[in-house]
């Protein structure tokens, strides 16, 4: 789906990746204390691309309507624990452009046994 924001890919159906999710919040909050995630839980997505600017996303939703398959299978093999931050100032290559970067550091890597 394409959004003034970006592009989300919504995942379906959700429900053992769901419940993984408050697995993995539970023990993120055990270990990092219940303030360390300031967002709810909504539906789950993966986001593939974000906005710089507004702009008609008329045309991009149709092209990504046409991918096909329409669906695709998702695995998880590993979670990763990252801490997000935003930066403020000059985009990459466009010092007139001001904006955010979402950045981030990976605090570990935990394979997931199949």
């Amino acid at each position: 789906m394409a959004y003034r924001t970006g592009v989300r890919l919504d995942l379906h159906p959700d429900g053992e990746l769901a419940a993984l999710q408050h697995r993995i919040r539970g023990a993120v909050h055990r270990v990092f204390g219940p303030d360390s995630t300031d967002y709810p839980l909504g539906v789950l997505h993966m986001t593939a691309a974000y906005a710089a600017a507004d702009t008609d996303t008329d045309k991009l939703a149709q092209a990504i309507h046409r991918v096909r398959p329409g669906h695709a299978p998702f695995t998880v093999d590993r979670i990763i624990i990252i801490e997000v931050y935003w930066l403020h100032g000059p985009l990459p290559g466009r010092n007139d452009l001001f904006g955010r970067r979402i950045c981030w550091d990976t605090v570990d890597t935990i394979p997931l046994q199949g």
